[in-house]
């Protein structure tokens, strides 16, 4: 899904660039954040270079797979709420885009800086502890609410945060344990997009091979996030579809789904 389309090819003539946008489904949380990427760095247009959201999917694809996906085209980074580990391709998380030197990093991808090496280096940053504190939390929702009033057409995130707040309570309680920034920012992405876009576009099947994944490995989690979605569709008065429990877990254990096994 190409999410802007302009004669992408870089200023030197070369091969053309393209930066892909990432999520479970390769619509709502990918498209939202190429939105946010083309916002903040205007020059893409100008320098012809294109976003490309994909499907989480790419994650069980080697990197020629992907290189065959995208043509010839160079791929300058890949942006998202879940990493895909491809080696050769720097990563971006939402966190890093929203709060981070991210946007630093894709200039500096994209040559327009002078390279400093430690924005190439993803390990080097250490903004964001494993368990976040209260505050950085806080400061998290609130720059997602910003984020998602500039960008939805009919969620009120002022309405809607504070369901999707309690539903991940709910999660972490039953859960018993507290989600990192990342999986919470990618969590509230995906669940602010399922209440915009409703019924407006076909549900889309969880990958056959990623359910049975999560019904053999977190059946528990499973059925935690399926009463957590059940309260939810009933705050919000609106049938919200099963499937997105599968989604749901497959955003709070997405290491263990999508590489712990082959």
């Amino acid at each position: 899904y190409v999410h802007t389309s302009v004669n992408a090819v870089d200023v030197e003539g070369s091969r053309p660039r393209v930066i892909l946008s990432v999520c479970l489904t390769g619509y709502g949380s990918a498209t939202k954040l190429a939105e946010l990427i083309e916002e903040r760095l205007p020059e893409l247009r100008q320098q012809g270079v294109e976003t490309l959201c994909m499907d989480i999917n790419l994650s069980s694809k080697t990197e020629a797979d992907i290189q065959r996906l995208v043509g010839d085209r160079q791929i300058v980074a890949i942006v998202g709420t879940i990493n895909p580990r491809l080696e050769n391709y720097p990563f971006l998380s939402l966190t890093e885009v929203l709060f981070g030197d991210g946007i630093s990093r894709l200039r500096t991808l994209l040559g327009n800086t002078l390279i400093d090496p430690m924005l190439l280096q993803r390990a080097s940053i250490q903004t964001v502890p494993t368990t976040p504190t209260f505050s950085q939390r806080s400061d998290l929702l609130r720059e997602i609410s910003y984020t998602l009033s500039q960008r939805m057409l009919f969620l009120n995130p002022m309405r809607a945060l504070p369901l999707i707040e309690s539903m991940i309570e709910l999660i972490e309680v039953e859960v018993g344990e507290t989600f990192e920034l990342e999986v919470l920012a990618g969590f509230v992405l995906h669940i602010a997009c399922i209440l915009e876009y409703g019924h407006q576009q076909p549900a889309i099947l969880v990958n056959e091979t990623v359910r049975q994944r999560i019904e053999q490995q977190f059946p528990r989690e499973l059925s935690i996030c399926r009463h957590a979605l059940q309260v939810l569709s009933s705050q919000v008065a609106r049938p919200l579809p099963d499937e997105e429990a599968y989604n749901i877990v497959g955003i709070l254990r997405q290491v263990d789904i999508f590489f712990g096994q082959e």
